[in-house]
């Protein structure tokens, strides 16, 4: 009898799947009212000045890793494009 196999027979005996479904259904209605009170509360902190600032830095540096990803993204394509060219070269002589 392979892995497999027993893990079926075994989620067949217990129902891990369906009490898996079950419990994860409930925690994200819980994780969901609890982000609306999150959400009310960041809300009513970026209305301040400090709230300002701080959303202000967080997208500076936000903005800044998005930047080098793209930045680092396009160097590689450079770079693997220039070898591939190079070996086609290569193959035609």
């Amino acid at each position: 009898m392979g892995l497999s196999d027993r893990f079926l027979q075994h989620e067949r005996e217990h129902h891990l799947l369906q009490n898996l479904f079950a419990s994860s259904g409930q925690a994200i209605e819980s994780v969901g009212e609890r982000g609306l009170d999150l959400k009310e509360a960041l809300v009513r902190f970026g209305k301040g000045r400090v709230g300002a600032a701080l959303f202000g830095g967080v997208t500076w540096v936000a903005e800044g890793v998005v930047q080098g990803i793209s930045e680092g993204a396009g160097r590689s394509a450079v770079i693997v494009g220039s070898a591939i060219a190079i070996k086609s070269d290569g193959l035609e002589r």
